[in-house]
């Protein structure tokens, strides 16, 4: 793989990369990156659920959780990012990439095709099943997360604050159950 990214910085140099290689940790665009990641990983965490856990916690513990948790988010997508789209650009030129001869287009990787087509030719068909399946496990949790903290808003905040305040923990539940349907 490093002899193939060697390669490829010589077919396609990096502007502003210390001798247009992939591989380096000198990188003028890189930085400015770095800087975008680390606001965005702080702000994508922030989320309903997130809001009521952070109003409960005690407050010294809750930035180092906001931390811990922004920290921990980054982590598995920028990997992901980062190897693939590295062994995407090392392999284009490979007859078991999906687009060869042809290198990958603007619009492909703007689409996050490369880590598809990494897959693929590191794994055949099962590599872009695997992507897939993940791809579709992220979804589902995700929408699982916000229908469970819509739920908690209804139960606590409308249904428990204005409806019935009496309401038994099995009422709730009930409740939590039909907002969850609904």
């Amino acid at each position: 793989m490093y002899d193939l990214l060697r390669a490829a910085a010589e077919r396609a140099p990096v502007p502003g990369n210390f001798g247009g290689e992939y591989l380096t940790m000198s990188s003028q665009s890189g930085v400015m990156l770095g800087l975008v990641f680390w606001c965005a990983v702080f702000g994508s965490t922030v989320d309903v659920q997130l809001f009521q856990k952070a109003i409960a916690a005690n407050p010294a513990s809750t930035l180092p959780g906001y931390m811990i948790g922004g920290l921990a988010w980054f982590a598995i997508p920028f990997c992901l990012a980062t190897t693939f789209g590295l062994a995407a650009r090392a392999l284009e030129t490979d007859p078991s990439f999906p687009t060869y001869p042809r290198p990958m287009t603007a619009v492909e990787v703007s689409q996050g095709l490369p880590f598809l087509y990494a897959a693929q030719a590191l794994m055949g068909k099962g590599g872009s099943f695997f992507v897939l399946l993940m791809t579709f496990m992220a979804c589902t949790s995700g929408f699982s997360a916000d229908i469970v903290a819509v739920a908690s808003v209804f139960r606590y905040d409308v249904y428990g604050a204005y409806i019935n305040p009496n309401a038994t923990g099995g009422r709730l539940l009930k409740m939590s159950h039909i907002a969850v349907v609904v």
